[in-house]
């Protein structure tokens, strides 16, 4: 086959090449096509890599060949064109021991029938030379592949050794480990397999536990990487039902036997400050607990961060040392060395949440810097503000509004949320920051406005005086002009919690705007106004006090129903108020609207539309000779959609 008869861009080539590789014939050609076109730089290029990988897994390749005739391909293409990433990709895939995938073509049977399926034994000796042929590149040092090659074996590791050909794999890594020793990455696979969780075979087992005894790290820092920094995840059940952490019970082991021995591991220090940390934190909660040296330990974690790029820093040490101490005396002078240097700063400032018990003096010394940089306040969103008294924390969070108002009021509400008791000292202070203008706009730092709409509800609830409830159904419309994902949320249930709670305060100001305004295009308040459920008593009533409200009112009233006999009656309250009202033109037009639109679940609305037709003909002793024109008018659009309703629902019957 010449890949110059294929078109590149035809999005369908790959299809018909899989198809081609069920046939006996063109296999071996239609899979080196996709290698060919895994290797061009077109739109084709990773769906055909795609395609191309999943030639060689075990079970559902979408191939005719057998095991044996894809490791044979799989050798040419390497003698052809040297070893690359995507033959490795391939060879990967081959050990996928379970959970496997194929395409799914239900109307192709003699393309189902050629698919290979292998026995057990075919399996596993397929499986076995892959990972042999994976191991010679990995231990071949001037191989360039031979860390790709490393990385394909420890991403199969786990399913071989619980699925696939355990005792090859266990080979081919006690080989490479006797060469290279075994690296973070390869630990990390394996300490999980140990745990109940996998219940891997005994004689499995037992070589996986000697291996990683025969390879326990030598040195302290090697114990560090590998049972704090990198830790695998580890967590099994306990008789209770409970998990444990056993990652985090080696690592707080570990610290102890440190200071047992007397360890000398701070001159490692700096790996357990930068970058990904796994169980840092429950190591230092017991060096913070245990050791003597703490004012020295703090020295050099200070001296040793200046010495790390700040982009890289990690607090998780820091934090659960100090924690482990447990003293605020200790904590003030940790959090007064760190905020003294810009590259620390962010680390004092997490610390201040770790205080047993705060003092105002705590967060006044940082004012000067969450004013340079008023992101650093995010770092104690959570700090707990009890201990303070209640003019104390006006004090705060007054200098903090100016700087970040929506978080002086999430500090109020965090506060609150602990002692709902301090609600009488502070609601004053809370009120003055709460009611100002755009009050809906403000966010936490995960971009919630949740802490803002719970102070609204509350503060509602104290004192429910109409300008409150006006001025927030003001702040709703304004927020509605900028409807988004952003704040759909918080209007929503705000506007229904003031219909529920507050109607006779809020739906008469809105109602207003409603009748008031000439552009009525506002999706989000009009998409809310129609779902509500109104009670159409209290829309009628609001309609009588202007000439201008009985159209919003029918607009979202609900104008008939279902009843008992399942017949679809008129609702008598907006009866009532079409008849009152049949001379208005917007009524009927709304009127209109609300007869000819519909939303069902179903094929034909032809039923729907024959029962709303009866619902008209009720309205024939409206004397009014513009009502009856109007009427009848849109009797004759009902009929006729009755019988476009009809012709789709016999057209459907018919397929």
């Amino acid at each position: 086959m010449d890949l110059s008869q294929l078109i590149e861009t035809d999005w369908h080539t790959v299809e018909t090449l899989e198809k081609l590789a069920h046939i006996e014939a063109t296999a071996v050609d239609a899979i080196n096509l996709l290698f060919d076109l895994s290797n061009k730089e077109t739109s084709l290029k990773q769906k055909a890599s795609y395609s191309f990988i999943g030639m060689f897994q075990t079970v559902l390749a979408d191939t005719c060949l057998s095991l044996d005739n894809r490791l044979e391909l799989l050798q040419q293409l390497e003698d052809n064109h040297g070893m690359s990433d995507i033959i490795i990709s391939a060879y990967s895939r081959a050990m996928k021991a379970y959970q496997f995938r194929g395409s799914l073509r239900t109307d192709e049977e003699a393309i189902k029938e050629n698919q290979f399926y292998p026995s057990s034994d075919q399996a596993n000796n397929y499986w076995d030379s892959v990972i042999d042929k994976l191991k010679g590149i990995t231990v071949d040092k001037d191989n360039p592949m031979n860390e790709a090659a490393l990385e394909a074996i420890i991403f199969r590791l786990q399913e071989q050794l619980i699925e696939g050909s355990s005792n090859s794999m266990l080979d081919a890594i006690e080989e490479i480990a006797e060469q290279n020793g075994l690296s973070d990455s390869l630990r990390e696979k394996l300490v999980p397999l140990i745990s109940d969780r996998y219940q891997l075979k005994d004689d499995v087992f037992k070589r996986v536990n000697n291996l990683l005894e025969k390879y326990y790290p030598e040195t302290p820092e090697g114990e560090l990487i590998a049972l704090v920094v990198k830790a695998p995840w580890v967590n099994v059940m306990t008789a209770t039902g409970q998990y444990q952490d056993i990652s985090k019970s080696k690592a707080q082991e570990l610290a102890a036997r440190f200071i047992d021995e007397k360890v000398d591991w701070i001159q490692h220090l700096g790996i357990l400050l930068q970058g990904d940390q796994r169980q840092t934190f429950a190591f230092a909660e017991v060096l913070g607990k245990k050791v003597t040296n703490r004012d020295e330990i703090l020295k050099a974690v200070y001296e040793s961060y200046l010495e790390i790029d700040p982009k890289i820093h990690n607090s998780a040490f820091v934090m659960g040392f100090i924690i482990g101490v447990g003293d605020d005396e200790f904590t003030r002078s940790a959090i007064d060395l760190l905020i003294s240097n810009n590259a620390t700063t962010i680390h004092g400032i997490r610390a201040i949440n770790h205080l047993n018990s705060i003092k105002a003096e705590d967060i006044d010394k940082c004012k000067e810097i969450f004013t340079n940089k008023p992101s650093l306040l995010n770092n104690i969103e959570y700090v707990n503000l009890s201990p303070l008294t209640s003019k104390e924390v006006i004090r705060v969070t007054a200098w903090i509004k100016d700087i970040n108002h929506s978080f002086a009021l999430q500090l109020i509400w965090e506060l609150l949320r602990r002692n709902n008791n301090r609600w009488a000292e502070l609601k004053d202070h809370l009120n003055e920051l709460l009611w100002v203008n755009k009050l809906l706009g403000f966010r936490t730092s995960i971009n919630s406005s949740f802490h803002i709409e719970d102070l609204i509800i509350s503060s509602l609830k104290d004192d429910p005086e109409p300008e409150r409830i006006h001025f927030l159904t003001k702040e709703i419309l304004i927020e509605y002009q900028d409807y988004s994902m952003r704040n759909e949320g918080i209007v929503d249930r705000l506007l229904h919690h003031l219909f529920q709670n507050y109607w006779d305060n809020s739906w008469p100001f809105l109602g207003e705007y409603l009748s008031t305004r000439k552009v009525q295009s506002n999706f989000g308040l009009n998409n809310f106004l129609n779902h509500y459920k109104f009670e159409n008593s209290k829309l009628y009533n609001w309609s009588k006090l202007d000439s201008s409200y009985p159209v919003i009112a029918l607009k979202y009233m609900r104008i008939d129903f279902v009843n008992d006999e399942q017949q679809r009656v008129w609702d008598p309250i907006a009866l009532k108020l079409v008849r009152e009202n049949a001379d208005i033109k917007e009524v009927r037009e709304v009127l209109s609207s609300k007869f000819i639109n519909y939303s069902i679940h179903g094929i034909s609305a032809e039923k729907l539309y024959e029962e709303r037709k009866l619902l008209l003909e009720k309205l024939n002793d409206i004397e009014s000779n513009e009502f009856k024109n109007f009427l009848s008018s849109l009797i004759d659009r009902i009929d006729k959609n009755i019988e476009r309703e009809r012709v789709d629902r016999e057209n459907y019957d018919l397929n």
